[in-house]
């Protein structure tokens, strides 16, 4: 989780191809905060129901999913979509 915090600093250097402009890559930056926040507020009550691992495993599947769509994205808005997707599993897991 830490490390993916510290990496949304380092969207220079890993959105080279995309040749983001400087709102493009605050977006990127803050995208996944935003879906962090949602995660954080979601995972806990899901989490109530389904139970502590199952809510584990699920927010671990989100991240891994996002990180793959980050590593694959086309352009500016996929990349902030996947950053977003990225956060919900990450943020998701604090309330655990």
């Amino acid at each position: 989780d830490k490390y993916m915090l510290e990496a949304t600093n380092y969207v220079e250097h890993y959105a080279v191809g995309l040749q983001l402009n400087p709102t493009q890559k605050e977006f990127v930056k803050s995208a996944m905060y935003a879906g962090a926040i949602f995660g954080m507020i979601t995972m806990g009550p899901i989490s109530d129901f389904t139970g502590r691992r199952a809510g584990l495993i699920a927010c671990s599947v989100v991240t891994l999913a996002g990180a793959l769509l980050s590593m694959c994205a086309w352009s500016a808005e996929a990349l902030i979509a996947a950053r977003i997707i990225t956060g919900i599993g990450m943020g998701g897991e604090y309330p655990l």
